[in-house]
């Protein structure tokens, strides 16, 4: 592209010899990643973006992306610019991309909702979801109504919300001066305009110390929750997307509260295999691993009033393979996929609606799995591998590998219920709704319900477990990962289900172990 740049303007190199500005030393930018580099490295971030926005805002969406990057991809790339400048900040700062698709159906989520009035968006970034929010607006013919009301921008980064600022003003004509833009820490600010509606994607930053909100902030010890959480105190309408681990952590329980006490709405949860939700890479990251892995929720919550549903609608774990993301990434599928029955959030269960009735029929009248387990060690040992993503596998063969855990049966017959339970659907099911993240924690599998109506021939039950613990050896499976070769002993599938019918004939598990969506 043969530009050249000027403070404040950007003219065609034809037509250079007729500014009236005055040719800097470095000012030709021909745009490519790598000149946009070089360019931050001699002139700054600020600089650079500076003359960005204002090419942006004298000429119009459409030249912007044919010279310089595509209107919706300019976050992309001032992330890139960011993480090159100080990858250790961006880090630290714990902030990601919203996609356009996502961005989108958060958008059509919030717009939902009646009545929108003042609109808000936390930690707005270069304002990839307030513009989706402003086009949805603009497709229903409500914009001029919320940009009377207000649109509020909040960041701490001034570069970045002087990006979202012109993005709006260039996409929708509206001047800047009707915007209402607030740079600085957002826990420290006050006075927020109630009855407004927000959207938000917060800093994912975990284990650290917050200095805001009460004991449901200060035992999560995460940022995020910090946002949502001061977010709750005054908004009408929240759609956020977040890690979905406050749905799943005991150090959320009272952040979960809190939510129950003065919202409800719908929660959808994501798994990051095989396809996340964050599509793309992470820039600036200090490992191999690239991909945004972030297992996320995208939560649409309304205040609670006295006519008000109690409680949350919650989808399954959601997994999806890249081919099917237009189809999920949508609304109307997604509602599909949640459960009927309201939660107070005390213990979310991710079920699948199809497994709904049998999961909930089971918390009525249960033991904890802990009750078949042996205070100390003995001879009915199982040998548990901690990696647990479509399946757990449970042996009485020691597995040769880095993640795994040992429990021991208090008798024969303990044995072997733990040991179908285990190698069956059950037990991962429980999983998978209670959390379904990479590994499978000791302390979650305790805690699985098992139901005290269970019946079944328990010398039937022994010959069956006996003959499954005869093929372990000739069913080991090996893959490499941390460099390691890890050991599994991994049973065909026709293994799992002769224990499902066994125990629990008709049920279907199937939907648990596959990687999309039907």
């Amino acid at each position: 592209m043969n530009f050249m740049w000027t403070q404040g303007n950007v003219v065609r190199k034809d037509d250079f010899q007729k500014s009236v500005f005055v040719q800097r030393e470095n000012s030709i930018f021909p745009f490519s990643q790598e000149n946009y580099i070089s360019q931050i490295e001699r002139r700054g971030m600020k600089n650079v973006w500076r003359e960005l926005c204002d090419f942006l805002i004298s000429s119009d969406v459409q030249k912007f992306s044919k010279k310089i990057v595509d209107f919706y991809e300019i976050g992309r790339l001032y992330e890139v610019g960011l993480a090159h400048e100080n990858k250790f900040s961006k880090k630290q700062c714990g902030k990601y991309y919203t996609p356009r698709d996502v961005s989108a159906l958060m958008a059509r989520l919030l717009c939902k909702n009646e009545n929108l009035s003042a609109i808000a968006d936390v930690g707005c970034g270069c304002g990839n979801l307030i513009v989706a929010v402003l086009e949805e607006l603009e497709k229903i013919g409500a914009l001029e109504n919320v940009v009377q009301n207000g649109i509020y921008l909040f960041d701490n980064d001034e570069i970045a919300l002087e990006i979202c600022s012109a993005r709006i003003c260039s996409r929708f004509g509206i001047a800047e001066n009707q915007l209402h833009k607030i740079c600085g820490d957002f826990l420290s600010l006050e006075n927020f305009p109630q009855n407004i509606s927000v959207i938000a994607n917060p800093p994912y930053v975990s284990n650290c110390r917050v200095d805001f909100g009460g004991a449901d902030v200060a035992n999560a010890c995460d940022l995020y929750i910090a946002f949502f959480s001061k977010i709750c105190d005054f908004a009408k309408n929240v759609v956020i997307v977040t890690p979905q681990s406050f749905l799943v952590g005991q150090k959320f329980s009272m952040f979960r509260k809190k939510l129950n006490e003065n919202f409800f709405g719908e929660i959808f949860s994501f798994d990051n295999v095989p396809c996340p939700l964050f599509n793309g890479k992470k820039e600036g990251v200090f490992n191999t691993n690239n991909a945004n892995g972030v297992r996320a929720s995208i939560s649409s919550l309304h205040r609670k009033n006295e006519n008000s549903p109690h409680g949350f609608l919650l989808s399954h774990l959601i997994r999806f393979k890249s081919e099917q993301r237009e189809k999920v990434i949508d609304e109307n599928f997604l509602a599909s996929t949640l459960g009927t029955i309201r939660q107070d959030l005390s213990r979310p269960i991710k079920s699948f609606k199809s497994l709904e009735k049998f999961a909930f029929g089971i918390l009525e009248n249960n033991f904890a799995l802990e009750e078949l387990l042996a205070d100390s060690e003995n001879e009915f040992v199982i040998c548990v591998a901690t990696s647990a993503r479509y399946f757990i596998s449970a042996s009485k063969l020691r597995q040769k590998r880095s993640g795994f855990f040992e429990i021991f049966a208090k008798d024969k017959k303990s044995f072997d219920l733990l040991y179908g339970l285990l190698n069956s659907s059950y037990c991962y099911m429980w999983y998978r709704f209670f959390d379904g993240g990479i590994l499978l924690p000791k302390s979650l599998l305790k805690k699985i319900p098992v139901p005290r109506n269970l019946q079944f021939d328990e010398n039937k039950l022994s010959d069956l477990v006996s003959k499954i613990i005869a093929t372990e050896e000739n069913c080991k499976s090996y893959k490499k990962n941390g460099g390691a070769i890890q050991e599994v002993v991994k049973f065909p599938e026709s293994t799992r289900n002769s224990l499902n019918e066994f125990l629990f004939g008709e049920i279907d598990f199937s939907p648990l172990h596959r990687n999309y969506e039907v």
